[in-house]
């Protein structure tokens, strides 16, 4: 059996030793980005990382991919091949080159490779005329 004083100092050792351990990784420096650095607007509604490492951010203002040290804004703008809305409600992955976004005026597909956009139409499969799609507003979007 060791002496008191010999377990004593082992306890203490150990003690001191284990504040270096930690379950999680320690972030020692943290970036602030907000519309001041970069960012299309302030106001997020999701964060969603890629495959390749790409932060994106969609906003009541468009649609960010933030790569560590920059930020590329994406927004609605006329013709094919754009966003449908610049408010953006919700953004998940499709595979590992798509990514599908919630949008004020319906569904947009993002391709991560080509960085274009494919609009998908909602359509009105209502037979009774009583009964019309008359907002294609997506607030809610959710994988299974």
């Amino acid at each position: 059996m060791l002496p008191k004083k010999s377990l004593y100092s082992f306890y203490l050792i150990f003690l001191g030793l284990i504040q270096f351990l930690n379950a999680q990784p320690v972030f020692r420096h943290i970036e602030k980005l907000n519309s001041e650095n970069g960012l299309s607007s302030s106001n997020i509604t999701t964060l969603l990382q890629d495959k390749n490492g790409f932060l994106w951010i969609t906003t009541t203002n468009g649609l960010n991919r933030y790569d560590g040290t920059e930020v590329k804004n994406f927004f609605k703008e006329k013709g094919i091949g754009n966003l449908s809305s610049n408010i953006i409600y919700k953004a998940i992955h499709v595979n590992d080159s798509a990514i599908l976004l919630a949008t004020k005026d319906g569904f947009t597909l993002l391709n991560t490779k080509s960085y274009t956009f494919q609009k998908i139409a909602i359509e009105d499969t209502q037979k009774d005329a009583d009964k019309k799609v008359y907002s294609q507003q997506i607030i809610f979007l959710e994988k299974d």
